[in-house]
């Protein structure tokens, strides 16, 4: 039993909220590599892990601005020091917010460069290039 309780222990104290984006992050890289039919589609691994954050930085941009607004608006109500520190979070969430929308812009062109072709479309990103595929990666419809 003392066991147990020393390993809930160390899971809990190395999940904090610096980490957690971490490993979310982790978990789509290594989900989309487990999907890879082999060394030769690493290309494609990596492309669908661009697609699959590209799919999430709007949405995520969107929601660190309502909470922008949550969190100025809830600390209008306090007292000075919570008015203060509720600005400087309203205003790292919106910086949050407004780099989430500069990558979902320049990401495309940037994976381009990186791969030197033009600029990826995410636009069309294809069903089976992204975790739900399943069993097979076929990002053809992005590749460069």
């Amino acid at each position: 039993m003392d066991k147990i309780r020393r390993a809930k222990l160390y899971l809990t104290t190395m999940l904090d909220i610096k980490t957690i984006p971490l490993m979310i992050l982790g978990m789509l890289f290594v989900m989309n590599f487990a999907f890879a039919n082999g060394i030769d589609n690493l290309t494609n691994v990596f492309l669908a892990l661009a697609c699959d954050i590209h799919k999430l930085l709007i949405p995520i941009g969107f929601l660190l601005v309502v909470a922008a607004a949550v969190i100025y608006a809830g600390g209008q109500v306090g007292n000075a020091e919570m008015r203060g520190k509720s600005q400087g979070w309203a205003v790292w969430a919106l910086v949050g917010a407004i780099m989430a929308f500069v990558i979902a812009m320049l990401g495309p062109a940037l994976i381009g460069a990186m791969y030197s072709t033009t600029a990826i479309n995410f636009s069309n990103c294809p069903s089976t290039c992204s975790l739900s595929a399943g069993s097979a990666l076929d990002c053809s419809a992005i590749s460069p």
